[in-house]
């Protein structure tokens, strides 16, 4: 995870493209927020920000995707990939959301996500 703040230059924008790589998200500060906005206004240009917010908010949606990472739970690895993804809790709403997801790009395209990293 990566967040750009207020200042000159471009090096964050070299850096988030290593974080994207490796299946990583990518905040930063809107620019009209920012004391120095040609930092965030490099990354965002970019396209390789997956989130823009006023740095109050930062810190919050920061707790949040850590919150929702820790309950999405993928299938374990060690798993065939010819088995049907194994059935979730039905009032796990985010969890089943995930698994219908994973579940119809397995179908359409023969890609088993299963193994790859979280964040991806």
């Amino acid at each position: 995870m990566s967040i750009i703040l207020s200042g000159t230059g471009s090096d964050g924008t070299v850096g988030i493209g290593r974080i994207k790589e490796c299946g990583g998200i990518t905040l930063a500060q809107t620019p009209d927020d920012a004391e120095y906005p040609e930092m965030p206004e490099s990354a965002i240009a970019s396209g390789q920000i997956d989130i823009a917010l006023p740095v109050v908010d930062l810190p919050q949606k920061l707790v949040e995707l850590w919150a929702n990472a820790r309950v999405i739970k993928l299938p374990a690895a060690d798993e065939r990939p010819d088995r049907v993804l194994p059935s979730v809790e039905p009032d796990d709403t985010a969890e089943q959301a995930l698994h219908d997801i994973l579940t119809t790009l397995r179908t359409q395209t023969g890609h088993d996500f299963r193994h790859y990293k979280r964040a991806t």
